[in-house]
């Protein structure tokens, strides 16, 4: 039996980009939400249930490669409830389905494909396949499916167990001190850290920024050369190596090489967003205008490639290139990149990339030199047409104004387009209920991350500018989070999601992203220990009720923290900050 094609009105009109590339497909995909999983109940159906964004260029590659294709469709369509949706819009659940995977393979990676059964219990998982592949992959399970149907289901019910387990932590029963926290974290991270080229691991490498952010936070602290040679070593492998779009001053998301020389081509505006404001603070912490000027072309990138007209910022600029390929934006061949330069081109290294004898140029040199260079592969590079996720996440869009409010001395340009970001975004502050997707209510509800992300840009700028006005609405906000997301001891991440249900923890981690409950920390013990604000009095009783939150939250610490430290940097350096400042206070009393 042949699928028909899905008609475009189907997924045509969904608020996501990434759905909307998919609204002629030949599998007949439903938007994630309750009903799709309440059919599946009903029609006694597995879900098969696929996570991608746009910018992600196998993605694109596992749509022309297999969903596209009318047998695939076919096999989908007539065995399973087929559910799609987009990691950038539903990042709780992809965390569920990532961590799946990691269990049941030891990575993850996008797409991501996991088949479920009708009661939504993970069954198994894949990432990009061609279409026989796939094809062989649903033709077995089925049959497994037919045959042994109470085995495969008693089997899910015990990976969905362990993964809620994995998922969920508990406060911590015995007592934890930030040094030994600290300790723990400095130990994990020495263990994993790459001292040759820098990051951690030895093979694909992401930046890591939030665990980059803790560590130079420590490194204001302590007097250890180790420490601040691998810091260096690693910043300056990502300012010099693939990892970097040397031409238009942002970053690319990983690279598949442990030597930072195999970009993945997506750029992501959190990636800037978190990026620049580490450079500028390593810049002045180690008084290296190397850094800073890193920093400030990264802002001027991200306000470039990333700012839309109505002055809020896209979540991403796609690795898939015109001719369907990976990265054609950012590659030149030898001949063009010598006619462009001329004598120049001896100042570059052009990378080689792909099978096409195709280059992406690293500028080796600096000042002026670098400048010129920079202009003339920009300038011929304004041809090309570079595919853009314009969809504008309210929590993303808090992290950048957050980065723009760290390089507003830098530049005036830097300082407009805070402002108008700031604009756009100090209204939201007043809505009771938010959305995740600024310009597309639809799209669903902002959850934890999106407003304390929102929180934190609102503060910085506030405190760039001394915006009295805003930095005054802040303590309240970070009260009425704590109060919808706060209980029992756990923070929830979502509500209301399907799969993902209820999983609460006391402490969320750091991944591509900082904690949302480390930043909220953060910001409320910024207010509490009085942080410079330009002479801004807070009204005590809303100061009151922030350091209630804040002690409530700071004396369950889990478990978790202790075991898993490297994955908590947000939140224990705001943890050890709190405790600074707190001593200090305190020995000025005496």
């Amino acid at each position: 039996m042949q699928a028909s094609p899905l008609l475009a009105s189907d997924l045509s009109k969904q608020a996501s980009p990434y759905l909307r590339a998919h609204a002629d497909d030949a599998v007949k995909w439903r938007p994630f939400d309750l009903t799709a999983f309440a059919v599946a109940k009903k029609q006694d159906k597995p879900i098969l249930l696929s996570s991608g964004y746009l910018s992600c260029y196998w993605c694109h590659r596992m749509a022309e490669d297999s969903f596209r294709q009318q047998a695939v469709g076919a096999a989908i369509n007539d065995n399973f409830i087929p559910v799609l949706l987009d990691r950038e819009l539903e990042p709780e659940v992809d965390a569920y389905l990532q961590e799946f995977m990691t269990q049941q393979r030891g990575f993850g990676g996008w797409p991501v494909t996991i088949i479920l059964t009708p009661d939504a219990k993970p069954i198994a998982g894949f990432s990009y396949q061609t279409a026989k592949a796939t094809l062989n992959t649903l033709d077995s399970f089925v049959k497994h499916w037919k045959q042994q149907r109470n085995a495969v289901e008693t089997s899910a019910q015990g990976k969905a167990n362990r993964l809620d387990a994995s998922l969920s932590s508990q406060a911590s029963t015995r007592p934890l001190t930030i040094q030994a926290l600290l300790n723990n974290f400095l130990e994990q991270s020495q263990r994993i850290a790459d001292n040759d080229f820098g990051g951690f691991g030895q093979t694909e490498k992401f930046p890591f920024i939030p665990q980059l952010a803790t560590l130079l936070n420590l490194d204001r602290l302590k007097n250890n050369a180790q420490l601040r040679t691998f810091l260096q070593t690693t910043l300056q492998a990502m300012l010099g190596s693939g990892l970097r779009d040397h031409v238009g001053g942002g970053f690319f998301r990983y690279s598949d090489t442990r030597e930072w020389s195999a970009p993945h081509f997506e750029q992501m505006l959190h990636t800037q967003a978190l990026l620049a404001p580490l450079l500028l603070k390593a810049g002045k912490q180690w008084k290296t205008p190397t850094y800073t000027e890193a920093g400030r072309e990264v802002l001027l990138g991200m306000i470039t490639y990333f700012q839309r007209d109505d002055g809020l910022f896209r979540a991403g600029l796609s690795a898939v290139s015109s001719d369907g390929g990976a990265g054609g934006y950012y590659l030149w061949t030898e001949k063009e990149l010598r006619k462009l330069l001329g004598e120049q081109f001896s100042a570059i290294y052009p990378l080689p990339l792909g099978s096409q004898s195709r280059y992406l140029p690293l500028i080796k040199v600096s000042g002026s030199s670098r400048l010129s260079i920079r202009q003339r592969l920009l300038n011929a590079r304004e041809s090309r047409h570079l595919k853009t996720d314009d969809k504008a996440l309210l929590g993303w869009n808090g992290l950048a104004l957050s980065a723009l409010a760290s390089g507003i001395e830098l530049s005036p340009a830097i300082r407009k387009s805070g402002e108008r970001l700031f604009e756009q975004l100090k209204p939201l502050l007043e809505k009771r209920e938010l959305p995740r997707l600024i310009d597309a209510s639809e799209a669903g509800s902002a959850q934890l991350a999106d407003q304390a992300y929102l929180i934190q840009g609102l503060y910085d700028w506030a405190r760039a500018t001394q915006d009295e006005s805003m930095l005054r609405k802040i303590p309240d906000s970070l009260v009425s989070l704590f109060q919808h997301y706060y209980r029992d001891g756990n923070w929830q991440a979502a509500t209301d999601k399907p799969l993902v249900g209820q999983l609460r923890s006391p402490a969320l981690v750091d991944n591509e992203l900082p904690s949302p409950t480390g930043v909220w920390l953060d910001i409320a013990n910024r207010i509490l220990t009085n942080e410079p604000s330009g002479g801004v009095k807070f009204n005590s009783p809303e100061v009151a009720a922030l350091q209630r939150a804040f002690d409530t939250v700071s004396q369950r610490l889990p478990d978790t923290l202790e075991d898993n430290a490297f994955f908590h940097g947000t939140t224990l350096t705001a943890l050890l900050k709190h405790k600074l400042v707190k001593k200090s206070q305190q020995e000025a009393i005496k």
